[in-house]
């Protein structure tokens, strides 16, 4: 095992875990700073993250982008701004071709060491005054490459490996809802498995669960499959679905083929197909060390700002907050986080941070927001992205906020109401506070 220490030129050292959009965000404005210096470890072969179709993310076929390519840009890097195509939703491998484009503009391989697993992040004490900038605190990070161990030390982390923790083989011990589930004899699988329609030919398929990937599925096989049924705990979907696909309250029980809804009906099913969602993992920070914990696999604390280690102010979690537009978020979050750094920005007392987070703890429950939303932004996103830049002093670079937050609700409006044809609506737009919309029929 080899041992690195730090730079002796007066930089601080930035970890950053991942080469998808965050983590490319993240070592972009890392990079630009006077008195940062960045390595990138990415675990895979090449940048991209879950936009890699390389058989390991939850990349399928046919997928096409939820969001327009109008809102899915960084803040000052967007996809076609002349609106020379008028496609708005993009297929999975026009965002891998602009997330390439992105790296090659700023020349952001030079950073980023590939095929390396990161092991173990532990905050230690300075030992050596040679060693780091930062008079108090350096960070452990252990990784692999070539089957070779590596320990190096960092004044600062970055996290932005993703939220989703499932495994791309199928763990039994990870299914939500009934624990019966796990004994249906037929074809068991979870949405980050699905890839084609063709093997759902003639079948009778449950999707149980009712996010995005499980509408957006449902639509790319209901003209294969003999009968769709989709099972969810929220009220009756109302939008516009096709005629082969019914609703169905939660699961009761599973024997066999045959499943019980809450409403006491009975149905055989060829395929149960699991939409319930990912949940977040960070397998190479321990609790005890890193003060972090996972509740339920659905709520990281504490964090200041959903980013922010309360206790390790110099480590942050890029892009964990969902429902929203989240390559302008990473970009918004990594801005603010490198202000931090450069001394540029600076924190409230830990107190402070604290009795914030539990104000928002607050404000969730007297809204009913449920638990597994802890981190959902949704319409908060836009004073969450407003108050980094204040701080962050970027706001002039939300000068078209406005406009992004019109398609943003418009687009979710249409998504609801008509989920097989809002990808073919053509959105322009015509100014920081206005925009064309063609809708599709």
């Amino acid at each position: 095992m080899e041992v690195f220490g730090v730079n002796e030129v007066g930089r601080k050292r930035v970890c950053v875990v991942g080469a998808g959009a965050a983590g490319l965000a993240a070592i972009r404005h890392i990079a630009a700073s006077e008195t940062l210096e960045g390595t990138v470890f990415e675990s895979a072969g090449d940048i991209g993250g879950i936009w890699r179709d390389d058989g390991l993310t939850p990349l399928y076929k046919g997928l096409k982008t939820n969001l327009p390519k109008q809102i899915m840009g960084f803040l000052d890097f967007s996809f076609d701004t002349d609106n020379s195509e008028k496609n708005s939703f993009l297929m999975h491998y026009e965002v891998l071709n602009f997330l390439t484009a992105f790296t090659d503009k700023f020349s952001l391989k030079d950073y980023i060491h590939f095929n390396t697993k990161v092991l173990h992040i532990r905050p230690v004490k300075k030992v050596d005054a040679k060693c780091t900038a930062n008079k108090e605190l350096l960070w452990e990070v252990t990784y692999e490459r070539s089957s070779k161990k590596n320990i190096e030390y960092f004044d600062a982390v970055a996290i932005c490996n993703g939220y989703n923790a499932y495994s791309k083989h199928f763990n039994t011990s990870l299914i939500p809802g009934p624990k019966q589930l796990y004994e249906f004899k037929g074809k068991l699988m979870y949405s980050r498995e699905y890839r084609i329609p063709e093997p759902f030919t003639g079948k009778n398929v449950l999707v149980y669960g009712c996010g995005p990937s499980g509408i957006d599925i449902m639509l790319e096989i209901v003209n294969l499959v003999s009968q769709i049924t989709f099972s969810f705990r929220r009220p009756p979907y109302t939008g516009n679905l096709p005629d082969k696909i019914s609703q169905k309250p939660p699961i009761k029980d599973v024997h066999g083929y045959s499943v019980t809804f809450q409403d006491g009906t009975i149905s055989d099913f060829d395929v149960i197909l699991i939409c319930t969602g990912y949940e977040y993992d960070l397998p190479f920070l321990t609790p005890e060390e890193s003060c972090l914990r996972i509740e339920n696999g659905k709520f990281i604390s504490p964090l200041y700002r959903h980013m922010i280690n309360i206790s390790y102010p110099t480590m942050a979690l890029i892009g964990l907050p969902f429902r929203n537009c989240p390559f302008m978020l990473f970009d918004c979050q990594m801005r603010y986080f490198v202000k931090l750094l450069e001394g540029k920005a600076s924190l409230p007392t830990e107190a402070v941070m604290l009795a914030e987070l539990e104000a928002e703890k607050k404000y969730r429950i007297d809204k009913q927001i449920g638990f597994s939303k802890s981190h959902q932004l949704e319409e908060l996103q836009w004073p969450y992205m407003r108050s980094l830049a204040k701080d962050g002093n970027f706001s002039h670079l939300l000068a078209d906020l406005q406009v992004k937050r019109k398609i943003y609700e418009k687009v979710a409006q249409r998504r609801h109401a008509f989920p097989a044809l809002y990808k073919n609506d053509e959105i322009v737009v015509l100014d920081n506070e206005s925009y064309s919309f063609l809708e599709a029929v």
